[in-house]
Formats: structure tokens, C-alpha cells, sequence
């Protein structure tokens, strides 16, 4: 049994990915998202999950959340980027 994280995982890749997670990996998955993520995608979920809601810029927090529950994989899913997004944006979002 694989435990994953999904950083951003209430979004439409992650939300429809896990799913799938449970039927390869027989998997735990956590789900770290900002207090201020629609949460919606979720609802659709059947199995269980950890939502842990947390600034994704604090590096020290999402460390902390690997090593305590001592996660395997860690899929990276947020992204702010449109395709009307500008070259500032792009810049910005590398920077995040």
C-alpha cells in the first residue's frame, strides 16, 4: 500500500486521478490544498482521503506532512496558468 500526496489535488487532474491511485496502488491518499481551494471536485470522491489545507508556499509545513506520514509519492498538481496567461504570469508561477 503506497500512502500519496497530492499537492493541489482537488482540481480536475487530481480530483479525476484519484481514482485511479486507489485501483494501481490500493493507496492512502492525502490532499494538501490552500484554505481557500474550491473543494467541490471532491464531493465526487468515494473513498477516503486526508484534506489538509495549508499554504502551498510554506516548504517546512509540506515536509513536515511527508516525513510525519511518511508519504511515497508526491504529485505536484497546482498550477494558476490559462492559455491567456502572459509572460509575467508564467514567470510568476515558476516562481511559486
Amino acid at each position: 500500500m503506497k500512502r500519496i500526496l497530492l499537492i493541489g489535488g482537488a482540481g480536475f487532474i487530481g480530483s479525476n486521478l484519484i481514482n485511479h491511485l486507489y485501483k494501481v496502488f490500493a493507496s492512502k491518499i492525502y490532499i494538501i490544498e490552500p484554505e481557500t481551494a474550491n473543494l467541490s471536485r471532491l464531493n465526487n470522491i468515494k473513498k477516503s482521503f486526508k484534506l489538509i489545507k495549508l499554504d502551498i508556499k510554506n516548504i517546512n509545513e509540506i515536509s513536515n506532512v511527508i516525513i510525519k506520514n511518511k508519504i511515497d509519492i508526491v504529485i505536484h498538481l497546482v498550477a494558476t496558468l490559462l492559455p491567456s496567461s502572459t509572460l509575467k504570469d508564467y514567470q510568476n508561477e515558476m516562481n511559486n
